[in-house]
């Protein structure tokens, strides 16, 4: 029974966190507790002090952390999960620390998109050097249908197939086994036709798949 139980505790407190969400967050809350340990100059930071606070919340600002009120939320999260309380005179201090933090930052920055023109030929030399059996068909699919890094870690080809049409007419459906808008776990299905008339059969998601599904006898990701 004890075995059980520390089992179904295990499972418990992981799905806490997604799994693709958990290493992310660890790493920031490791981060700022080193921080907060050489602000404080003693292995033990909580519960938090002014000082400490304001030392950790200084040096993420002079480094220019875009996401410096993210670490700063692991800290006060860290404090919490101590097992103490938030003070007024701390939260406050939390409130003003970030309103610093993001002050002059400007609007977020986004990664440039990769133009679909730029992907080179899938040789030989590439595909024994990329993780994927397919790497320049996986980009296609993963950008056509807008999968985020979780959905398409745990797609395989059984999950996709042809619902209607043909050639320049197709309609792929890809089932997602694993999303993260869809925590209860009940399946998502989603559906994109083929783009050939706009893109080019070479950059068509649609034909990427069914291209990957025809060359592949077994389930492969």
């Amino acid at each position: 029974y004890k075995r059980q139980l520390q089992k179904a505790r295990k499972v418990f407190v992981d799905d806490m966190l997604a799994n693709s969400s958990r290493n992310a967050k660890n790493s920031k809350r490791k981060g700022v507790e080193d921080l907060a340990r050489v602000a404080a100059g003693s292995p033990v930071i909580y519960p938090l002090q002014e000082e400490v606070v304001i030392s950790v919340a200084s040096a993420l600002k002079g480094a220019h952390f875009r996401s410096g009120d993210s670490y700063l939320g692991e800290l006060r999260l860290g404090h919490i999960e101590d097992k103490h309380d938030i003070p007024p005179w701390l939260g406050r201090l939390f409130v003003a620390s970030r309103r610093s933090i993001l002050r002059g930052l400007g609007p977020p920055k986004k990664a440039t998109e990769l133009p679909l023109d730029l992907l080179g030929e899938e040789t030989d030399e590439v595909r024994s050097l990329a993780a994927l059996c397919h790497p320049r068909r996986s980009y296609l699919v993963a950008e056509g249908w807008l999968l985020r890094e979780i959905e398409i870690a745990n797609s395989k080809l059984a999950c996709a197939r042809v619902v209607e049409g043909e050639g320049d007419s197709w309609v792929c459906e890809l089932a997602l086994p694993v999303s993260k808008s869809d925590p209860f776990g009940t399946g998502k299905i989603r559906r994109l036709r083929c783009s050939c008339q706009h893109s080019g059969t070479l950059n068509c998601a649609a034909h990427a798949l069914a291209a990957k599904r025809r060359r592949s006898r077994t389930p492969q990701r």
